[in-house]
């Protein structure tokens, strides 16, 4: 039975989080905890078809693990270019163009 994440299950139904915790312990609403322990609210019976409720949960989960991505690759790109920059120097002070004290032994 497809289901979705309490805060997706509670926007779609115009309540808040907390309203559905309350219905779900006064067993109005079937629910189950995953294995971080969230609530997934079983969507047969609300008055959007289930598989939209579903994709969009799908969707949303994609979207925050392609920031997160993006997150590391701009950290990663970030990092190369300080190592770039650093090579470019060390490059220029051992083919002679360095400053005094360089590598190269010069005045």
């Amino acid at each position: 039975m497809p289901s979705l994440p309490l805060a997706d299950a509670a926007a779609h139904l115009g309540v808040s989080v907390d309203t559905l915790r309350r219905r779900i312990r006064r067993g109005e609403l079937e629910a189950a905890k995953d294995d971080r322990g969230r609530y997934l609210v079983e969507v047969t019976g609300l008055d959007t078809p289930a598989g939209d409720l579903v994709e969009m949960a799908v969707l949303r989960e994609r979207v925050a693990r392609l920031e997160d991505e993006l997150v590391a690759r701009r950290q990663s790109e970030s990092e190369l270019r300080a190592l770039v920059s650093q090579a470019q120097s060390l490059q220029l002070r051992l083919i002679g163009g360095g400053s005094p004290g360089s590598l190269d032994g010069g005045p």
